[in-house]
């Protein structure tokens, strides 16, 4: 890299994936508080792009996944110079240096059953900032893995699938995922009702997979199941908690394998992500 320019480590994977490709990619990104200051008259147009930013990232290799946010924040003082119509003094270029902050990732790494060959960011229905409520209205990811099966998750708890749908059978060729931009009303209202995604085959195939906001019963049959999942169908007042819930009779039949710490550790991480608990460590 030029002189100038300085690399970053943000996560390290447990193995390098040497099939699939390395995939990163930015779900969201909002301007810090504390935006520049006020630029005198004649002061240059860059300062207009020297603010901290931070940006939700998805990174993936092999069957692992992580989110993460990143935070790039310019020189304080160098930036002032630049809004009162100065320049930066004693740096080769009058470049303005940046630190960049990385948090951990968030509930740590994930592993799926299948590794990930492409992914598409979803954005969310309302304006969300760090996660709370209903998650499928938040942003999203959508992960095609080497199964054909297009998992759909939220960044605020990536363990946890919303939903996974298949688009390809075994052989499965699909290999690329992109997401639809929403209709220009849908962007100028700041509301977003459909979100699409477009899976393509090396056959010339395409599947439009449409993701839709899930509903109080769908909330209820996860976390009924998430239970089951994590004490057993024994292990705690499973009748008592689907009836509060409203949970249908299929989900609190659900039989599930045996409970395990991992299991729990997933409805903690759900349920901490829905009441906005979560941090980034």
């Amino acid at each position: 890299p030029p002189p100038n320019v300085a690399a970053t480590r943000v996560l390290i994977f447990a193995q390098s994936s040497q099939v699939h490709p390395v995939i990163a990619m930015e779900v969201m990104s909002s301007d810090l508080p504390g935006a520049t200051a006020t630029r005198s008259a004649g002061a240059s147009d860059v300062t207009r792009y020297l603010r901290p930013i931070t940006s939700l990232l998805f990174l993936a290799s092999g069957r692992e996944c992580a989110t993460l946010e990143i935070a790039s924040i310019p020189d304080a003082r160098s930036v002032n110079m630049l809004g009162k119509g100065g320049s930066v003094v004693g740096v080769p270029g009058g470049l303005v240096s940046t630190s960049i902050k990385c948090s951990s990732p968030r509930h740590g790494m994930t592993t799926l059953s299948s590794p990930i060959v492409a992914a598409a960011p979803l954005p969310p229905t309302r304006a969300v900032s760090r996660g709370g409520g209903n998650l499928s209205s938040g942003p999203l990811v959508a992960l095609l893995t080497v199964d054909g099966l297009v998992h759909v998750r939220s960044p605020f708890c990536v363990a946890v699938p919303l939903a996974s749908i298949e688009v390809g059978t075994r052989p499965n060729d699909f290999f690329t995922l992109s997401s639809l931009h929403p209709s220009p009303a849908e962007e100028n209202h700041a509301i977003v009702r459909s979100r699409n995604v477009v899976a393509t085959s090396y056959g010339g195939e395409a599947r439009l997979v449409s993701v839709r906001v899930e509903t109080p019963q769908d909330f209820a049959d996860r976390l009924i199941k998430l239970s089951i999942d994590a004490f057993g169908s024994n292990g705690f007042p499973r009748v008592e908690l689907a009836e509060a819930l409203g949970a249908t009779f299929s989900a609190t039949s659900y039989a599930g394998p045996e409970p395990t710490a991992h299991k729990r550790s997933l409805l903690k991480q759900y349920l901490e992500s829905v009441l906005g608990l979560a941090t980034d460590n």
